[in-house]
């Protein structure tokens, strides 16, 4: 994980309402099941999630969201 994507997956961190979707990023990012990465599509970047078990990726931010159900 380079510096860059450390300092997105922290302002995304800051900018989430929900202090349980804030404990959830947090432990994702901790959790040795799961990558974040930042990802470059249609000449945006965005976080996303791969699940190291599955190799299936998902938007940080809709994956934060289903986890939380809030």
């Amino acid at each position: 994980m380079n510096y860059e994507t450390i300092v997105a997956i922290e302002n995304f961190i800051e900018n989430l309402d929900n202090p349980r979707k804030q404990i959830i990023t947090r432990d994702l990012v901790l959790n040795p099941d799961y990558e974040i990465m930042e990802i470059e599509y249609f000449q945006q970047r965005d976080l996303f999630v791969r699940e190291k078990k599955s190799n299936n990726h998902y938007k940080l931010s809709l994956f934060v969201n289903s986890k939380c159900n809030c």
